[in-house]
């Protein structure tokens, strides 16, 4: 009896060895790159005539899908053209002139361009950083949210009284401070559980010119297929130990 307790106690360091950690893990998400824009080019510049591309980034487990939206003068959400650059994602939206690398999240020709940031599992948002590429300023609106829906379509939404309906908190605004490169850190309800966030230029004002460089938050870890694969393995061969050792010492 005791040579089988000793077998049953040897498999404990190989379970806590192998076993995913679900302890709380920090993602960053990088968004520069050279994605671009699915806008055609006509004469050097882009004609955004069918908005409404999303790109995907991964950290750690946890994906994060992009959307471009902007806000009309009567507060209306509209889709927009997302694209990625060296310094960021930007966004391209109707009656805007983006050439190249220009494309940024701005509030120049409309209440404000914003980015929809949608996860596949909540989190805590902790920061998010900005570059500016033609010394705009890096003033900021954005909403959290803990939204039910994990498709969000924003089009025909009111900015000012349909957000809620889908979770979202109250407006908070911020700055990245001044110079090209700033960072915002998020503060305003919800405070965790995020797994929405409408993110732009502040809205309502004029002056704003950035992309989005890359954002932090905190959460728990999401086991890789192969960790739970190995984890699972690991049992198994346990359990057979143990019954081996039970059939040969009666």
């Amino acid at each position: 009896m005791q040579k089988r307790n000793y077998l049953g106690l040897a498999v404990l360091p190989l379970f806590f060895a192998f076993c995913p950690s679900l302890s709380a893990a920090s993602y960053t998400w990088d968004f520069t790159g050279s994605g671009g824009t699915n806008c055609p080019i006509t004469f050097g510049r882009y004609s955004c005539a069918n908005p409404g591309n999303s790109m995907t980034f991964t950290s750690y487990g946890v994906t994060v899908t992009v959307s471009a939206w902007y806000a009309t003068g009567n507060n209306t959400l509209r889709s927009a053209t997302l694209g990625q650059y060296s310094s960021g994602l930007g966004v391209c939206a109707a009656g805007d002139t983006c050439i190249g690398s220009g494309q940024q999240v701005d509030n120049t020709n409309n209440a404000g361009e914003f980015l929809l940031f949608q996860f596949s599992a909540p989190i805590d948002p902790t920061s998010i950083t900005l570059q500016s590429t033609s010394n705009g300023g890096l003033n900021v609106s954005y909403w959290l949210g803990s939204t039910a829906n994990q498709s969000i379509n924003l089009t025909n939404m009111d900015m000012t009284t349909s957000l809620s309906t889908l979770g979202f908190g109250s407006q908070n605004t911020g700055s990245g401070g001044t110079g090209s490169v700033g960072t915002v850190n998020f503060g305003g309800p919800p405070t965790t559980s995020v797994n929405a966030i409408l993110f732009g230029s502040k809205y309502g004002y004029s002056g704003d010119y950035f992309d989005i460089r890359s954002m932090s938050g905190t959460g728990m870890s999401v086991p890789e297929p192969a960790s739970i694969f190995l984890l699972f393995t690991t049992a198994v061969a346990g359990l057979e130990l143990r019954r081996r050792a039970k059939k040969s010492h009666p």
